[in-house]
């Protein structure tokens, strides 16, 4: 089924039970009515925005929504649904802004403007790809604090494999997988709008359920909060920029175990687990392993790709001050039997205990090594 024109204005129901539907309009295309196709469903403006509040559905195929100034798919009855597994849904525009209700697809879900907002009340996908146009501000955007629309915004995405997003201030209110087995982790890959090397400019909240692993985490201001286990492979954080981690934070009144990753240039906040990022310059980034026993972050070597630093820290309601002590420093006789911290040769006490008789004892060396004798000047004085 074909329908096009100057500007599409469709009311009544489209089905194509053997293929596909295209809907094009060279100035714009308004859906108020169901479409539905066995194969799939494209719809395209060339010089107009995109309208729809009936449902929009692909058995076997894929959606396909693109415009030149903007995507509009809200209402009661707006859906856009693929009913295959393998069937992708996107949603692409080169001005205005991304604004739909739902998205349900069965392989990758994707919604993208180069220069505004991204805007979903629930999407699902085993892959979701969201990007927003970069921001506009008269601010540098340093700290997170000037940096205005666009902006990604959901409140619900359910993601099978993997989550992508890239955007200047990114809003997910809830991230949960679509199978909740126990070996299901959920990957994130987070970047500015300027691409996958640029941090995000203005601000990052993301509320994941379950475990996650942060392939790429590149931000200026963010808070993460996940009721799992939280990796990052890699973690860059603007120079005056702070991130600040929460794993299996599982009810509001849990602490959880929480990192803050603070820019080389950014004021460090009080408390325990403050780690100071590499500069936006070096050739290192941090590598951080959370869980419910406590954090681990490695500084990880971009030429060589070789862990050379590591530091440890646990939650502070596990650490006991007397264990601590008993551990490394009560057998105080263990410590002082170090030989290896002075190399000298086997000496009796008789040797090196005997009466000064009035003499000066002092340490000398000579061919054997280090030893105790009494001053002959001293003597003779």
């Amino acid at each position: 089924v074909v329908i096009s024109g100057s500007e599409v204005a469709n009311t009544g129901a489209v089905t194509a039970s053997g293929g596909s539907v295209t809907m094009s309009g060279n100035d714009g295309v308004t859906n108020k009515a169901n479409i539905t196709a066995n194969k799939n469903v494209n719809i395209s403006a060339d010089a107009g925005a995109i309208t729809n509040s009936g449902s929009v559905t692909a058995n076997t195929g894929d959606i396909d929504l693109s415009s030149k100034d903007g995507i509009t798919s809200t209402g009661d009855d707006a859906l856009l649904k693929t009913n295959s597994i393998n069937g992708s849904i996107s949603a692409a525009t080169t001005y205005g802004e991304v604004n739909i209700s739902e998205i349900t697809a069965g392989k990758t879900a994707s919604a993208s403007s180069q220069s505004g907002s991204v805007i979903i009340g629930s999407v699902s996908g085993n892959d979701v790809v969201l990007s927003s146009g970069a921001s506009s501000s008269g601010g540098s955007g340093e700290g997170g604090s000037e940096v205005t629309n666009p902006s990604i915004e959901v409140g619900t995405a359910t993601v099978g494999n993997s989550l992508k997003l890239q955007g200047d201030n990114i809003n997910v209110n809830n991230v949960g997988p679509s199978t909740t087995t126990e070996d299901n982790k959920l990957t994130v890959d987070v970047s500015g709008a300027g691409g996958a090397d640029t941090a995000v400019q203005g601000s990052l909240n993301l509320n994941i359920t379950g475990d996650v692993v942060f392939d790429n985490l590149n931000v200026t201001k963010a808070e993460v909060t996940a009721s799992g286990n939280i990796d990052v492979n890699k973690i860059g954080v603007d120079d005056k920029g702070q991130a600040q981690l929460t794993s299996n934070k599982k009810q509001e009144n849990e602490s959880g175990t929480t990192v803050t990753v603070v820019g080389k240039d950014a004021t460090p906040p009080e408390g325990s687990n403050v780690i100071v990022a590499p500069g936006n310059d070096s050739d290192t980034w941090l590598k951080i392993e959370m869980n419910e026993e406590g954090s681990k972050t490695t500084v990880v070597n971009d030429p060589g790709n070789n862990d050379y630093a590591a530091q440890m820290s646990a939650k502070l309601v596990d650490y006991n001050p007397y264990d601590t002590y008993l551990e490394h420093y009560a057998d105080m006789a263990d410590i002082f039997s170090r030989s290896y911290l002075i190399d000298t040769p086997e000496r009796s006490s008789s040797d090196i205990l005997f009466p000064a008789q009035g003499g000066r004892i002092v340490l000398k060396q000579d061919a054997n090594g280090l030893h105790l004798e009494i001053s002959e000047e001293d003597k003779e004085a």
